[in-house]
């Protein structure tokens, strides 16, 4: 993403990112590490996966609500915005 760019040529990256919070909540739901990083930072703090599970699932859907609310899938209405 850099400057002087529409909005909707920005879609298919947003919508890229959206997918991917859908399929760590879903990781997280079967009780898999979404990512080495976290894997790794579990193991070092000696932290159980279920034990932040919830706080990590809460923290996913907070952010998948707040992309939908600022990127609408009707984003194309709002090709007039740019950018800077």
């Amino acid at each position: 993403m850099g400057c002087d760019q529409a909005v909707t040529g920005l879609t298919g990256k947003l919508m890229a990112f959206t997918e991917e919070l859908k399929l760590w909540k879903r990781e997280m739901e079967d009780e898999i590490a979404p990512s080495s990083t976290l894997n790794s930072l579990l193991e070092d703090e000696n932290i159980e996966l279920p034990d932040v599970r919830n706080v990590i699932m809460e923290h996913l859907e907070r952010r998948a609500l707040e992309f939908e609310y600022y990127w609408p899938e009707d984003v194309m209405e709002y090709r007039w915005v740019t950018v800077m």
